[in-house]
């Protein structure tokens, strides 16, 4: 008889977390009508496949053969294919079962079919090869693809051939034997997936079919399949044609790519819950979405209280409350000994959180203030211990006996009344209060839990971007400072250059805290904020090396000059303008990532504080110089600084390359703008 395995009340908690996550993914995938089916067309549409974490194997979809891409991979030559195909496995996959393909390819001359792979259709040798050529590898080489047995069951002859590569036109040939070769290079292949079914001649399956077997193949083997275009250029199509269809295409695959990787952690959740003793029954979409009611709808039990008789007598309020409170008390504590480590990590946060700046003699008021309430703002968002909560509820329970102890001292019918008009929610409003701060206090701690690496990113950057700052106003100033004597630089020179940095550091730390506010709010996700501090930090040191190493130069290059420190404030906006561009750029990839326009658009608009900034900094320079209302600027500041103010990223999303070129041609719009300035401002 089959039973179900007993789960463990350990179990009870991680079952819980894996069903929430489950649900939110159940929710995803709600996007589309059935994701099954979008994922057995996809791979119906396609025949070779690589792998986000397997990049050195090639999967034909048509024969279930895994073979090299030779991109990463280094060709074998055929003398020396014996003593290295015992070690030979690609990502570690089957090492020592892979076999050469000239082997066991071959045309059959007394059937007149050829067998071992379909890069051929039956019959003939000499038809298409469609191993594709953005696997070939860059390095051209001679390749035993192979054999041709005659009607008697020998070795007629071996097929090679010759400019094996990504650019080069391969040319046919063949030899009576791998002697006279040796040199030439071997294709390995792996039947990785060994079912006949799949084949194109299988009676029974249509493709649909093979598909799913090939989906499963996938999951089982934790493969991360990548969908991609595989286009070639008709004849006569134009390149802008074939550009856009390629796009298409490509936006069609990016798609796909998206659904499996939310499918296959549907699939792994599963599996997990399977493995703790559910069956497939508990992981319906009914079952999972009753997950959490049981541990945190604690309401429910506000069925045991009679709520009619509660409401009429203060006594029984008084004692009803007292009951229901001292209940979610020890369902706290209940929950805090089965989270003891999730508790103290919320301790060590906050004890974090808590640490006091270094002191430093040299910001100023406002900078000082800017430092410590983006520390307070972060430490007020994640206070998410069960201290508060537990006060709030000892509060109303010492209210409640407090009613109780009144009652027992009062002997008067006076008293009595007064007590019974005294002011009091009813039980109901008190249980469904207390109730939802329980709920959302264990809620935001099952969060926590869960973005735990991501909280601790966000303090720790937090804080060092304070740090830094300190360290920029207290040694890199100095540092300035020293270059100025150092090289005859008068000090009032070298403090306004010190201002300019500090003011652009200043700006860039005040963008810390909406993009971490971003990520804990949901308004993008977490591995996005994550994927653009890299793109902060390097844009925050190359601005540091510029004012070090550079802004020297460019002064030198201009002090004597008429006007010179005109043509050096252009000159140094360009440079900077040129760090902006490259943080864009790298932030390019970061946009193209997510998965919502409203993600790619917020990220737009992030980053265009930077673009504006230099804008800003165009118009304040001309009007402190009194150049503002001259015709030649005015023209230059009505044609080329409109073009750049009204370029709208946000309008080029359809496609990375359309965004890509709006961005190029916003830096020539930059460009041609301070070329302009700078040539009207010889005169």
């Amino acid at each position: 008889m089959n039973t179900v395995p007993q789960i463990e009340y350990d179990d009870e908690k991680d079952i819980n977390i894996l069903k929430g996550q489950l649900l939110e993914i159940k929710k995803k995938l709600l996007a589309y009508d059935d994701v099954e089916e979008i994922l057995y067309d996809a791979i119906e549409e396609q025949n070779w496949f690589t792998f986000k974490n397997k990049p050195f194997v090639v999967f034909d979809r048509r024969t279930g053969f895994l073979f090299p891409n030779f991109n990463h991979v280094k060709h074998v030559a055929y003398r020396e294919w014996n003593e290295l195909k015992k070690s030979y496995g690609p990502n570690d996959i089957e090492k020592g079962r892979w076999e050469i393909l000239s082997e066991i390819f071959y045309y059959n001359e007394k059937t007149d079919r050829t067998k071992g792979s379909y890069f051929f259709k039956q019959g003939e040798h000499n038809l298409k090869f469609d191993y594709p050529k953005k696997f070939r590898g860059s390095k051209a080489t001679g390749i035993f693809i192979s054999k041709h047995i005659d009607k008697l069951g020998q070795l007629k002859k071996i097929n090679y051939i010759t400019g094996f590569s990504t650019n080069d036109s391969f040319s046919w040939y063949v030899t009576g034997n791998y002697q006279n070769y040796l040199n030439h290079s071997v294709f390995p292949v792996l039947r990785v997936l060994n079912n006949p079914k799949l084949l194109p001649d299988h009676p029974s399956m249509i493709g649909r079919e093979k598909s799913k077997i090939i989906l499963n193949f996938f999951i089982d083997k934790g493969w991360m399949p990548i969908f991609e275009p595989f286009l070639d250029q008709f004849h006569n199509e134009s390149n802008d044609d074939y550009q856009n269809r390629f796009n298409i295409a490509k936006k069609q695959c990016d798609e796909y790519n998206s659904i499996f990787e939310i499918y296959y952690e549907k699939r792994q959740l599963e599996k997990k819950l399977l493995d703790l003793g559910l069956t497939y029954d508990d992981l319906s979409n009914a079952a999972v979405s009753n997950v959490g009611k049981v541990s945190y709808d604690f309401l429910v039990e506000i069925q045991n209280y009679n709520i009619d008789e509660i409401n009429k007598s203060v006594w029984q309020y008084s004692l009803s409350a007292q009951k229901w409170l001292n209940s979610l008390l020890g369902k706290i504590d209940e929950w805090e000994n089965d989270n003891l480590d999730l508790v103290k990590t919320a301790l060590e946060l906050k004890q974090e959180l808590d640490k006091k700046l270094p002191v430093s003699i040299n910001v100023t008021t406002e900078e000082k203030q800017l430092l410590e309430s983006q520390l307070q703002q972060i430490k007020k968002r994640l206070d998410l211990g069960l201290t508060l909560l537990r006060s709030n509820l000892i509060n109303l329970l010492s209210e409640s006996q407090q009613i109780s102890s009144n009652l027992e001292q009062t002997n008067t019918l006076f008293g009595l009344a007064q007590l019974e008009q005294q002011a009091r929610p009813s039980f109901e409003l008190l249980a469904e209060h207390t109730a939802t701060l329980c709920t959302k206090t264990l809620k935001e701690m099952e969060w926590l839990d869960q973005s735990l690496d991501f909280v601790r990113t966000v303090v720790s950057v937090l804080r060092k971007s304070a740090e830094d700052y300190l360290i920029l106003v207290d040694k890199y100033q100095q540092d300035l400072i020293q270059i100025g004597l150092d090289n005859s630089i008068e000090s009032e020179e070298i403090a306004k250059w010190f201002a300019e940095w500090r003011s652009e550091r200043l700006s860039l730390l005040k963008q810390f805290q909406p993009l971490l506010d971003a990520g804990l709010n949901k308004l993008i996700d977490e591995q996005t904020v994550l994927d653009i501090l890299p793109c902060i930090e390097q844009y925050q040191n190359e601005l540091d090396q510029f004012y070090l190493q550079k802004r020297l130069g460019i002064h030198t290059t201009y002090a004597f000059q008429p006007n010179g420190h005109r043509q050096e404030k252009l000159e140094k906006e360009q440079e900077l303008t040129k760090l902006v561009h490259q943080f864009m750029q790298q932030l390019e990839k970061v946009i193209f990532n997510t998965k919502t326009t409203a993600q790619k658009i917020w990220l737009i608009r992030f980053s265009e504080v930077w673009q504006q900034g230099m804008v800003n900094e165009i118009t304040n320079f001309l009007a402190k110089e009194q150049l503002i209302e001259r015709d030649d600027v005015v023209l230059i500041m009505s044609e080329e600084l409109r073009k750049v103010q009204q370029q709208n990223l946000a309008s080029c999303l359809q496609d990375a390359q359309s965004y890509s070129e709006a961005l190029a041609q916003r830096e020539k719009d930059v460009n041609t703008l301070i070329f302009k300035m700078r040539k009207a401002l010889m005169k």
